[in-house]
């Protein structure tokens, strides 16, 4: 289901590899999934000088957090992360009251991401989109 819900969101916004996975995941994830193959990746190395690129475990979320402020930059932007921490939360929330719309889905990592979190994010892209 996640797949199919990837490919609807793809048509509507840009999506941006940000795992710990990184060069690996257009080329193995994208693989296993059958979509992403063409999506750009976050370098979360180059955002540090540790030089430690692969993480995994609690924390995480804020080892990725400055490549990802930078992947989105001034413009609306959806992050979908079981680690998300306070000050990624704060800086969310900065970004939407100065008039950029963000949007944080954290998912519980016990079951993943649900119907309700990919509904969400639809009516975010579709308020972001121009009604004719």
């Amino acid at each position: 289901m996640h797949v199919q819900w990837l490919q609807a969101l793809e048509e509507h916004f840009e999506i941006i590899w940000a795992t710990m996975w990184q060069d690996r995941a257009p080329t193995v994830l994208a693989a296993r999934l059958g979509i992403g193959s063409q999506w750009p990746y976050i370098d979360f190395t180059a955002h540090h000088e540790d030089g430690l690129g692969y993480r995994t475990g609690d924390g995480v979320g804020a080892y990725k957090f400055p490549g990802v402020r930078a992947a989105a930059g001034d413009r609306p932007f959806v992050w979908i992360d079981d680690d998300l921490d306070e000050e990624i939360w704060a800086w969310a929330h900065e970004r939407d009251a100065g008039g950029i719309p963000t949007l944080l889905v954290q998912p519980f990592p016990a079951h993943g991401w649900v119907v309700e979190e990919y509904e969400a994010i639809r009516a975010f892209g579709a308020s972001l989109t121009p009604h004719s």
